[in-house]
């Protein structure tokens, strides 16, 4: 014997009354065509076109419809003559109206999830695109048939709204993540901000550049919240990793909107949101000797996620290939007003500064014994756990950086004393092959165009700087001396078109 796989027995047949106006001929047809697709998706249609016989009252027949309890779901045609008929209390539309509307609000007291009256648009008005639904019926969401190129999954919901099997279900409560079940955190309130930012970068909606610019302000102006307490004097070192842990959250919350920057737009006002906002981070670099958090070493989390937040943004526009905003970013300066505990008022510095050092860290790392080559370093790769950058994109991002530095002319006023000091590349040190922006460049017209962000320098004099750097002894990150030609396949580079 055949096995019956049709599951149609396990779906119950739903028995609606269908309530409309009687327009016109073509508009009684279509009703009816209606009404027997929907007798072909197991329901029990009851509609007057074939209730009805001579001599029948169809004011009584309607009234039964209505009030009879056995009717799963009324479904109510809406087209311009039955908004008229309804307002106006006219005919068979204005009966139904006169009994419907106490019980459609019951509906709606009673019933949530599972209404009775399901209002279905069948005409919009011709000149201003406008549905017709009645007074008694406003407010309620309806089902749209007006629309041929979305007739069939506008069917369908109706076919679900009767069987009450909607598309998407509420979800049943989870479990509670883990981190809520630890201390609570600091909360820059934030998140709502971020959010809003990124969906009108996905949507380019016109208002993404000022959404953005919201979210940095508040980031900038809520980010003291992470200043230590007054009474924070001993054991601050270990604080210090404490506090970078605590604003990991908010580290991967600037990262998403950053990814969604170089991902959607290319315009260069927003890229010079992401300039301004770490122009707004320097002064948090300094610590602040008036009483509050006097200790030298309590500014060492922000330097922290300064330089871990400048990698990530690199490694943004290198993924997304924004070359030239890249440039900007590193080529632009950073104005510094200063604070009475700063020793860099009123200047424009480069992006230098962010390639910060703790004091702190280096003190921890000391005094546990734990002898890394660079507790930055460890600790970045510690918290590289996003899947959409990883530690090597960091060190591609870092690698770059060291570069540049290299590249610009260190003599100048607003970089001396200052390096860049790649310090992820302590996890290179046996290293032999290139990263991925320099396998690309085997291809000429990609480097014609990632170039920009080495300030155009050719093949020639990347070999140039290699050797200046290796007379000067300026190239070991870690125990060996790094091999800049394998870093880049410098001999591999435009070999290809």
């Amino acid at each position: 014997m055949e096995q019956n796989n049709n599951n149609e027995s396990e779906i119950p047949v739903r028995k609606i009354f269908i309530s409309y106006s009687r327009s016109n001929d073509e508009y009684v047809n279509k009703v009816r065509e209606l009404a027997e697709e929907l007798a072909n998706h197991t329901m029990d249609v009851e509609l007057d076109q074939w209730s009805l016989k001579e001599g029948d009252d169809k004011f009584v027949y309607m009234e039964q419809m209505v009030n009879d309890p056995t009717i799963d779901k009324v479904i109510i045609l809406l087209d311009k003559k039955y908004k008229e008929k309804a307002d106006g209390r006219k005919d068979g539309v204005g009966t139904e109206t006169t009994i419907m509307t106490p019980k459609i609000y019951a509906d709606v007291v009673e019933k949530r999830g599972k209404q009775k009256f399901i209002p279905v648009i069948m005409e919009r008005d011709a000149e201003t695109g406008k549905e017709f639904v009645p007074t008694f019926l406003d407010g309620r969401i309806y089902i749209d048939l007006t629309d041929a190129d979305h007739y069939a999954e506008k069917f369908e919901e109706l076919v679900r709204a009767i069987h009450d099997k909607p598309i998407y279900k509420k979800p049943v409560p989870g479990k509670a993540p883990s981190y809520l079940l630890e201390d609570e955190g600091t909360n820059l309130g934030t998140s709502g901000r971020a959010r809003r930012a990124i969906e009108f970068l996905v949507n380019d909606k016109p208002q993404a550049l000022n959404a953005v610019k919201d979210y940095f302000t508040l980031v900038t102006e809520n980010l003291r919240m992470f200043d230590f307490p007054p009474e924070t004097q001993q054991m601050i070192d270990e604080s210090i990793i404490e506090k970078i842990q605590e604003i990991t959250p908010l580290r991967d919350e600037i990262v998403d909107v950053f990814s969604a920057i170089a991902r959607y737009r290319e315009d260069s006002a927003i890229y010079e949101e992401i300039h301004n906002f770490f122009e707004q981070l320097l002064p948090y670099f300094e610590y602040r000797n008036d009483g509050d958090s006097n200790h030298q070493w309590a500014a060492d989390h922000y330097k922290f996620f300064g330089y871990e937040l400048f990698l990530y943004a690199v490694a943004a526009l290198l993924r997304f290939k924004r070359f030239g905003q890249l440039n900007k970013l590193t080529e632009q300066g950073y104005y510094f007003s200063g604070s009475p505990y700063s020793r860099n008022q009123n200047s424009l510095l480069s992006f230098l500064k962010f390639n910060t050092y703790s004091e702190a860290l280096q003190n921890y790392n000391k005094r546990q014994q734990r002898q890394y080559l660079s507790v930055e370093a460890h600790y970045m790769n510690k918290r590289a756990i996003r899947k959409d950058f990883t530690f090597e994109d960091l060190m591609q991002a870092d690698f770059l950086l060291f570069l540049l530095y290299q590249i610009d002319d260190k003599e100048s006023s607003n970089t001396f004393w200052v390096s860049w000091y790649p310090s992820t590349l302590t996890f290179a040190e046996y290293r032999d092959k290139p990263f991925e922006v320099f396998s690309r460049s085997q291809s000429r017209k990609f480097f014609d165009k990632f170039k920009v962000c080495l300030r155009n320098a050719s093949k020639e004099e990347l070999s140039d700087l290699f050797e200046k750097i290796k007379e000067n002894k300026e190239s070991r990150f870690g125990r060996r001396w790094a091999n800049l030609s394998s870093f880049t396949g410098i001999d591999q580079i435009v070999t290809r078109p």
